[in-house]
């Protein structure tokens, strides 16, 4: 039974690490001129109701979309492609700041890329 937990441990622990997927800076444009925060997700997701309840507590400002809104999912998918991201097969949330995107980021690759601008210059 320990044997068990320990290989199901490991199998959540590998999928985490796998859903995570940061595009490489530099190929999209900036959304605003100010640093921002763009959080892609649904109601229902765990993932992003958790992220945005610590991007609260941390007193970050970001805008939502909800991405079973009309048309918010094309513009999400060609926004990820362009910044080098697939989508076809990814978990949410997908968070843009600055710029850079990444899915279902940890909340910690959300602070430091909203306090490094579009150029990779920290603020």
């Amino acid at each position: 039974m320990k044997k068990l937990l320990v290989i199901a441990a490991f199998i959540v622990i590998g999928y985490k690490v796998l859903t995570i997927h940061e595009a490489p800076s530099g190929k999209l444009d900036p959304l605003y001129p100010e640093p921002y925060i763009v959080v892609y997700g649904r109601k229902t997701c765990g993932n992003t109701m958790h992220l945005q309840t610590e991007l609260r507590n941390k007193g970050l400002r970001y805008h939502y979309v909800d991405v079973d809104a009309q048309g918010a999912s094309e513009a999400l998918y060609q926004r990820m492609e362009k910044a080098g991201l697939s989508s076809a097969s990814f978990t949410l949330p997908v968070v843009e700041v600055n710029a850079r995107m990444s899915t279902n980021p940890r909340t910690e690759w959300v602070v430091g890329n909203y306090h490094v601008d579009h150029t990779g210059r920290k603020r």
